[in-house]
């Protein structure tokens, strides 16, 4: 039985309990669902912009012209007050109950038939903030955001960070997948004990628990490690570029794939890169040392550049900062854009490599960080929005 017909069986029991004046099966308490399905209905019923997005579609309802509606397609055998009364809870209910589950299988909203393509000034836009969907083993997905929990199979989560037990058991091809959107981050501990900080515009792929000889993780986008330290079972994280191997250390990931480069900063211990995918006629390995970062571009990168740097300024993200030094205008609004949720245009490429050094708070709103920029660049800028998406234009 699909989700969608399991809500629709719950709304026909609720129907039938307020016709005959009983107290309906709460959705905490019917049998119907998993305890994974439950947490993902509460996550998307209780998700702040999901709200918002109802809210904005009930202002568009003519509830008289509705109701008149629903009347006609009723055939009333009795017409007294009590009767009337009954059949009209028997609607709500069962129009909140297709609500909710017309927001759970995620379609778009009745509101989008409703939107423009017209471009929208707009005065600002808000930094993001902790939010994740975790994807089970079988395919289900639980969105986790602030004020709504999940613990099921020694795994807990409180909606800004999640929790795998030391020893939660599972099969040894059990993976799990942690997605952060746009504007999104959100904290990890795995099985093992190792810590993992995940960026905006990250998925990490790992076991739910790991095996007798070796761990390994799969990343896209941009992650922060402290792993803990195992000497018998190498830690491996894997990503498009290349593979990082560790035994017990801090240290920053970055390889997105629409940045087109591959970044490996190490704070603490020691790294090993290997199966990297630059032009070499030979297969490199590189070892690091803390404070170096091997950087490469994966498709023009004939050798990775090893390079001495400051590697504070890596891990400033997860400590709810932005640190730029000598940076261009480019660089820096893409890094901007993965959290405040934008794309950026420039009027003309020369304004791309102005170059700038600052400490920035993750909190800020927008509009006070590219003030300062606009101030001290003489450049101005522009937020717009088309639809749900936003453009920051930068020009001169």
């Amino acid at each position: 039985m699909t989700i969608l017909h399991k809500i629709l069986q719950l709304s026909d029991q609720i129907a039938v309990s307020l016709l005959n004046n009983k107290k309906p099966q709460a959705l905490e308490e019917t049998d119907l669902f998993s305890e994974s399905e439950k947490t993902t209905i509460l996550s998307n019923i209780t998700d702040p912009d999901k709200i918002q997005s109802r809210k904005e579609l009930l202002y568009q309802i003519d509830k008289k012209e509705d109701w008149k509606k629903i009347k006609n397609k009723i055939q009333l055998e009795d017409q007294t007050p009590v009767r009337y009364l009954n059949i009209f809870k028997y609607a709500a209910v069962l129009l909140v109950l297709l609500g909710v589950s017309f927001y759970f299988i995620q379609r778009k909203p009745l509101l989008e038939t409703n939107k423009t393509d017209s471009v929208v000034s707009i005065q600002d836009l808000q930094p993001g903030k902790d939010k994740a969907t975790l994807i089970l083993a079988n395919g289900n997905k639980v969105n986790l955001v602030k004020g709504v929990a999940y613990n099921a199979n020694g795994v807990k989560s409180n909606g800004k960070e999640i929790i795998y037990d030391a020893n939660v058991s599972a099969d040894k091809n059990e993976f799990n997948t942690l997605s952060i959107p746009r504007g999104g981050q959100f904290y990890l501990q795995l099985s093992d004990g190792t810590k993992v900080w995940l960026n905006s515009k990250t998925v990490l792929k790992y076991p739910v628990a790991f095996d007798e000889k070796q761990r390994s993780v799969v990343l896209e986008g941009e992650a922060y490690f402290e792993v803990s330290k195992n000497p018998h079972r190498p830690f491996h994280v894997i990503t498009k570029s290349g593979k990082i191997t560790v035994l017990g250390t801090q240290f920053n990931v970055s390889s997105y794939t629409d940045d087109n480069y591959f970044a490996t900063t190490l704070v603490e211990g020691k790294v090993r890169l290997s199966d990297l995918k630059t032009k070499a006629t030979k297969s490199e390995v590189v070892d690091l040392k803390p404070g170096q970062q091997a950087f490469y571009s994966p498709k023009t990168a004939v050798n990775v550049s090893v390079v001495n740097v400051d590697a504070a300024k890596y891990a400033a993200w997860k400590e709810g900062k932005f640190y730029f030094e000598n940076e261009d205008l480019k660089t820096i609004l893409n890094i901007l854009g993965k959290w405040y949720n934008f794309d950026v245009k420039f009027e003309n490429s020369q304004i791309e490599n102005i170059r700038f050094t600052g400490l920035v708070l993750k909190q800020e709103s927008l509009s006070r960080i590219l003030e300062i920029i606009s101030k001290t660049s003489n450049i101005n800028y522009k937020i717009t929005q088309k639809n749900d998406k936003y453009e920051v234009k930068i020009n001169q």
